[in-house]
Protein backbone atom coordinates (compact mmCIF):
# COMPACT_ATOMS: atom_id res chain seq x y z
CA UNK A 1 0.00 0.00 0.00
CA UNK A 2 1.38 3.54 -1.04
CA UNK A 3 1.92 5.98 1.77
CA UNK A 4 0.87 9.57 1.81
CA UNK A 5 2.44 12.59 3.07
CA UNK A 6 -0.53 15.37 3.28
CA UNK A 7 0.70 19.21 4.42
CA UNK A 8 -1.81 21.27 5.48
CA UNK A 9 -5.65 19.72 6.66
CA UNK A 10 -8.92 21.31 6.33
CA UNK A 11 -12.70 20.14 6.64
CA UNK A 12 -12.31 18.26 3.42
CA UNK A 13 -9.75 15.51 5.13
CA UNK A 14 -12.56 12.92 4.80
CA UNK A 15 -12.93 13.22 1.02
CA UNK A 16 -8.64 13.72 0.62
CA UNK A 17 -8.34 9.86 2.81
CA UNK A 18 -11.30 8.51 0.68
CA UNK A 19 -9.63 9.45 -2.58
CA UNK A 20 -6.45 8.06 -1.49
CA UNK A 21 -7.27 5.15 -0.60
CA UNK A 22 -9.94 4.28 -3.66
CA UNK A 23 -5.86 4.84 -5.40
CA UNK A 24 -5.10 1.81 -3.01
CA UNK A 25 -2.59 4.33 -0.76
CA UNK A 26 -3.17 5.68 2.89
CA UNK A 27 -2.35 9.01 4.49
CA UNK A 28 0.70 7.97 7.17
CA UNK A 29 1.70 11.79 7.80
CA UNK A 30 0.52 15.01 8.07
CA UNK A 31 2.75 18.02 8.10
CA UNK A 32 1.10 20.72 9.71
CA UNK A 33 2.61 24.43 10.11
CA UNK A 34 -0.61 26.46 11.70
CA UNK A 35 -2.31 25.73 15.17
CA UNK A 36 -5.80 24.12 13.56
CA UNK A 37 -8.39 27.13 14.33
CA UNK A 38 -11.54 26.10 16.22
CA UNK A 39 -14.81 25.65 14.22
CA UNK A 40 -17.92 26.62 15.76
CA UNK A 41 -20.23 23.39 15.25
CA UNK A 42 -17.73 21.80 13.44
CA UNK A 43 -15.11 18.83 14.25
CA UNK A 44 -11.70 19.91 14.62
CA UNK A 45 -8.86 18.30 12.79
CA UNK A 46 -7.98 16.36 15.91
CA UNK A 47 -11.82 14.67 15.94
CA UNK A 48 -10.76 13.89 11.93
CA UNK A 49 -8.01 11.90 12.74
CA UNK A 50 -8.77 10.44 15.33
CA UNK A 51 -11.67 8.58 13.79
CA UNK A 52 -9.55 8.03 10.73
CA UNK A 53 -7.29 6.00 12.71
CA UNK A 54 -9.53 4.35 14.54
CA UNK A 55 -11.25 3.36 11.18
CA UNK A 56 -7.75 2.08 9.30
CA UNK A 57 -7.24 -0.18 12.96
CA UNK A 58 -11.01 -1.25 12.34
CA UNK A 59 -10.00 -2.13 8.75
CA UNK A 60 -6.86 -4.42 9.86
CA UNK A 61 -4.24 -1.39 9.96
CA UNK A 62 -2.49 -0.68 13.32
CA UNK A 63 -0.25 1.83 12.09
CA UNK A 64 -2.13 5.45 12.96
CA UNK A 65 -1.28 8.27 11.03
CA UNK A 66 0.96 10.90 12.65
CA UNK A 67 1.19 14.34 13.01
CA UNK A 68 4.45 15.77 12.52
CA UNK A 69 5.39 20.22 12.79
CA UNK A 70 6.88 21.55 9.18
CA UNK A 71 10.06 22.50 11.54
CA UNK A 72 11.05 18.86 11.71
CA UNK A 73 9.91 17.46 8.83
CA UNK A 74 11.73 15.18 7.22
CA UNK A 75 10.91 14.07 3.38
CA UNK A 76 10.64 10.33 3.12
CA UNK A 77 11.22 9.11 -1.11
CA UNK A 78 8.93 6.28 -0.37
CA UNK A 79 6.01 8.79 0.61
CA UNK A 80 3.45 10.54 -2.27
CA UNK A 81 2.95 14.38 -1.58
CA UNK A 82 -0.65 15.59 -1.27
CA UNK A 83 -1.62 19.02 -0.30
CA UNK A 84 -4.65 19.04 2.50
CA UNK A 85 -5.45 22.51 1.46
CA UNK A 86 -6.30 24.68 -2.01
CA UNK A 87 -6.26 28.16 -2.89
CA UNK A 88 -4.21 31.52 -2.53
CA UNK A 89 -3.37 30.73 0.77
CA UNK A 90 -1.36 27.53 -0.36
CA UNK A 91 1.06 29.19 -2.22
CA UNK A 92 3.68 30.26 0.09
CA UNK A 93 3.94 26.27 1.96
CA UNK A 94 3.70 25.10 -1.96
CA UNK A 95 6.92 27.69 -2.51
CA UNK A 96 9.02 26.64 0.49
CA UNK A 97 8.32 22.53 -0.09
CA UNK A 98 9.80 23.11 -3.26
CA UNK A 99 12.63 24.93 -2.46
CA UNK A 100 13.67 23.53 0.73
CA UNK A 101 13.06 20.06 -0.04
CA UNK A 102 12.20 19.66 -3.88
CA UNK A 103 8.17 18.45 -2.92
CA UNK A 104 6.35 17.43 -6.06
CA UNK A 105 2.79 16.91 -5.97
CA UNK A 106 1.52 14.63 -8.74
CA UNK A 107 -2.47 15.18 -9.57
CA UNK A 108 -4.51 12.49 -8.00
CA UNK A 109 -7.38 10.98 -9.64
CA UNK A 110 -10.19 9.07 -8.77
CA UNK A 111 -10.59 5.84 -10.01
CA UNK A 112 -14.27 5.94 -10.22
CA UNK A 113 -13.49 9.82 -12.31
CA UNK A 114 -13.77 9.68 -16.25
CA UNK A 115 -10.83 11.82 -17.66
CA UNK A 116 -10.68 11.73 -21.10
CA UNK A 117 -7.18 10.42 -22.04
CA UNK A 118 -6.56 13.33 -24.32
CA UNK A 119 -7.49 16.06 -21.46
CA UNK A 120 -4.76 17.02 -18.89
CA UNK A 121 -4.99 17.56 -14.87
CA UNK A 122 -2.04 19.57 -13.31
CA UNK A 123 0.24 19.28 -10.65
CA UNK A 124 -1.42 18.80 -7.28
CA UNK A 125 -4.97 19.13 -8.88
CA UNK A 126 -7.88 16.76 -7.35
CA UNK A 127 -10.04 15.00 -9.14
CA UNK A 128 -12.96 13.46 -7.08
CA UNK A 129 -15.30 10.69 -7.62
CA UNK A 130 -17.78 10.27 -10.58
CA UNK A 131 -16.11 13.98 -12.17
CA UNK A 132 -15.90 13.97 -15.64
CA UNK A 133 -13.65 15.75 -18.11
CA UNK A 134 -14.51 15.88 -21.96
CA UNK A 135 -11.59 15.23 -24.80
CA UNK A 136 -9.26 18.27 -25.07
CA UNK A 137 -10.47 19.73 -21.52
CA UNK A 138 -7.63 21.12 -19.19
CA UNK A 139 -6.98 22.26 -15.30
CA UNK A 140 -4.14 23.37 -14.03
CA UNK A 141 -2.40 23.49 -11.19
CA UNK A 142 -3.66 22.50 -7.62
CA UNK A 143 -7.31 22.72 -8.38
CA UNK A 144 -10.19 20.69 -7.28
CA UNK A 145 -12.68 18.98 -9.71
CA UNK A 146 -15.36 17.47 -6.99
CA UNK A 147 -17.53 14.63 -7.11
CA UNK A 148 -19.87 14.54 -9.99
CA UNK A 149 -18.59 17.83 -11.56
CA UNK A 150 -17.95 18.20 -15.05
CA UNK A 151 -16.24 20.38 -17.64
CA UNK A 152 -17.22 19.91 -21.27
CA UNK A 153 -15.08 19.22 -24.25
CA UNK A 154 -11.69 21.60 -25.18
CA UNK A 155 -12.97 23.97 -21.74
CA UNK A 156 -9.45 25.29 -20.29
CA UNK A 157 -9.33 25.97 -16.56
CA UNK A 158 -6.26 28.08 -14.85
CA UNK A 159 -4.38 27.35 -11.78
CA UNK A 160 -6.11 27.43 -8.52
CA UNK A 161 -9.69 26.78 -9.84
CA UNK A 162 -12.04 25.32 -7.08
CA UNK A 163 -14.96 23.26 -9.23
CA UNK A 164 -17.33 22.24 -6.49
CA UNK A 165 -19.69 19.18 -6.63
CA UNK A 166 -22.01 18.41 -9.46
CA UNK A 167 -21.39 21.83 -11.09
CA UNK A 168 -21.57 21.77 -14.84
CA UNK A 169 -19.00 23.49 -16.86
CA UNK A 170 -20.13 22.78 -20.77
CA UNK A 171 -17.92 23.01 -23.93
CA UNK A 172 -15.08 25.41 -24.87
CA UNK A 173 -15.17 27.77 -21.64
CA UNK A 174 -12.01 29.54 -20.43
CA UNK A 175 -11.61 29.31 -16.14
CA UNK A 176 -9.22 32.03 -15.38
CA UNK A 177 -6.76 31.57 -12.57
CA UNK A 178 -8.33 31.61 -9.03
CA UNK A 179 -11.73 30.98 -10.17
CA UNK A 180 -14.13 29.45 -7.72
CA UNK A 181 -17.66 27.99 -9.08
CA UNK A 182 -20.43 26.96 -6.76
CA UNK A 183 -22.55 23.67 -6.16
CA UNK A 184 -25.11 22.60 -8.66
CA UNK A 185 -23.94 25.65 -11.11
CA UNK A 186 -24.38 25.64 -14.48
CA UNK A 187 -22.20 27.57 -17.09
CA UNK A 188 -22.56 27.09 -20.26
CA UNK A 189 -20.73 27.10 -23.46
CA UNK A 190 -17.96 29.54 -25.07
CA UNK A 191 -17.94 31.89 -21.85
CA UNK A 192 -15.33 33.41 -19.74
CA UNK A 193 -15.03 33.28 -16.25
CA UNK A 194 -12.67 36.20 -15.01
CA UNK A 195 -9.87 35.15 -12.47
CA UNK A 196 -10.83 35.38 -8.92
CA UNK A 197 -14.53 35.74 -9.68
CA UNK A 198 -17.26 33.66 -7.95
CA UNK A 199 -19.82 31.64 -9.36
CA UNK A 200 -22.56 30.74 -6.62
CA UNK A 201 -24.49 27.63 -5.65
CA UNK A 202 -27.20 27.12 -8.01
CA UNK A 203 -25.80 30.05 -10.24
CA UNK A 204 -26.77 29.54 -14.30
CA UNK A 205 -24.03 31.61 -16.06
CA UNK A 206 -25.21 32.90 -19.58
CA UNK A 207 -22.26 35.78 -19.85
CA UNK A 208 -18.50 36.15 -19.25
CA UNK A 209 -18.08 37.02 -16.01
CA UNK A 210 -15.69 39.81 -15.25
CA UNK A 211 -12.58 39.12 -12.86
CA UNK A 212 -12.85 39.46 -9.26
CA UNK A 213 -16.88 39.32 -9.71
CA UNK A 214 -19.66 37.55 -7.82
CA UNK A 215 -22.56 36.36 -9.68
CA UNK A 216 -25.77 34.58 -8.35
CA UNK A 217 -29.07 33.56 -10.05
CA UNK A 218 -30.86 32.18 -12.75
CA UNK A 219 -29.54 33.55 -14.81
CA UNK A 220 -27.00 35.02 -13.01
CA UNK A 221 -25.80 38.59 -12.36
CA UNK A 222 -23.01 40.38 -10.91
CA UNK A 223 -23.62 40.71 -6.98
CA UNK A 224 -20.82 41.85 -6.22
CA UNK A 225 -17.16 43.41 -7.89
CA UNK A 226 -13.92 42.83 -6.01
CA UNK A 227 -11.54 45.50 -7.66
Amino acid sequence: MKNFVMFGQNPLFGDYADLIHAMGGRISRVVVNVPDPPRENQKSFADRLAEYNSWLAANGDPTPAEVVDLEEFVPDPEETAVLGFRGLSSRPLRKRLKDEFGIKFPPLIHPNAFVSPMSEVGEGTIVCSMADMGSFARIGAFGVLNRCASMGHDTIAGDDVDISPNATLGSNIRVEDGVRVGLNSTIIEHLTLGEYCFVAAGAAVIRDVPPGALVAGVPAIVKKQRD
